[in-house]
């Protein structure tokens, strides 16, 4: 992950997935097809105010030679897919299950009030930042400089974990239900490269879920309000994308690869993102 100063940034082709971006050192940077070339910056905004007047901006850029595309950019993780992907979450904006472009994790500082409706918050959001549509978008109140980024493969299979993770509203399952809420919530967007069967996303959400508690409890995180091992909080989201095609995976249990790749991606990254959290 690196920043990068660019001055006057310039798409010379019509599609905007075969970009050329003019750096503010003269040099050239390409992305063909979601493959990386050389290293590259890529603009995510279909919509994004090119200005004729000398433009410069600072635009963090996460990149591990994936189809998808990620960046951060106002306090906002954007994950960008190469076409619409299948999507399965319970998030505040484009929640269930549906086809969407770009996933969004937004954090949210004190002076907004996303809280009476936070789907037309994040609504209004993306569309500021000029992101494609359709949208799902997850909300957050960890600094977005602790997001935690982990990848797994095997062969052709690439899995990838974007973790935002806040313990101060930990919770066990059964907990009496509070309606005071710290900020704290533990956001879990996981990436899948090939298409997988309606039931395969419903068990891989699962999986995903069955690791965040793991994690937790090895961790030995508890219950802010019983003290009970906690299961998670009181907020958590979890986001499950992959293409669309014929399905390559009909099945995401514990006795399939792809179920221990979930496992294991999830895993790390969560337990890299507890020690941030927990971090003196």
């Amino acid at each position: 992950m690196r920043w990068q100063h660019l001055t006057r940034p310039r798409c010379r082709a019509k599609n905007k997935r075969n970009c050329v971006v003019e750096r503010g050192d003269g040099e050239k940077a390409k992305r063909r097809n979601g493959k990386k070339e050389s290293f590259f910056v890529f603009f995510p905004f279909s919509r994004f105010p090119f200005s004729p007047l000398p433009l410069t901006l600072k635009l963090r850029v996460l990149a591990v030679g994936t189809p998808w595309v990620t960046s951060v950019h106002e306090k906002t993780l954007i994950v960008t897919f190469p076409d619409r992907y299948r999507v399965l979450s319970w998030a505040p904006l484009g929640g269930g299950a549906v086809e969407a472009q770009t996933i969004i994790n937004h954090q949210v500082n004190t002076h907004e009030s996303p809280a009476p409706e936070p789907e037309v918050f994040m609504d209004t959001l993306a569309h500021r930042l000029g992101v494609e549509f359709p949208v799902v978008g997850l909300m957050t109140g960890v600094p977005i400089k602790r997001l935690v980024q982990k990848a797994v493969t095997h062969d052709d299979l690439t899995i990838e974990c974007f973790a935002t993770v806040g313990l101060s509203n930990a919770l066990a399952a059964g907990d009496p239900a509070t309606y005071e809420e710290h900020v704290g919530t533990i956001n879990l967007i996981v990436v899948v490269g090939q298409p997988l069967a309606p039931p395969a996303m419903t068990e891989a959400i699962q999986l995903v879920t069955e690791a965040k508690t793991a994690a937790l409890m090895g961790a030995g995180i508890r219950s802010a309000v019983s003290n009970a091992l906690a299961t998670g909080t009181g907020t958590d989201c979890v986001a499950l994308a992959c293409p669309v095609g014929v399905p390559a995976y009909r099945y995401c249990g514990k006795h399939t690869k792809l179920g221990e790749l979930i496992g294991k991606v999830v895993s790390e990254a969560m337990k890299e993102g507890i020690r941030k959290a927990t971090a003196r």
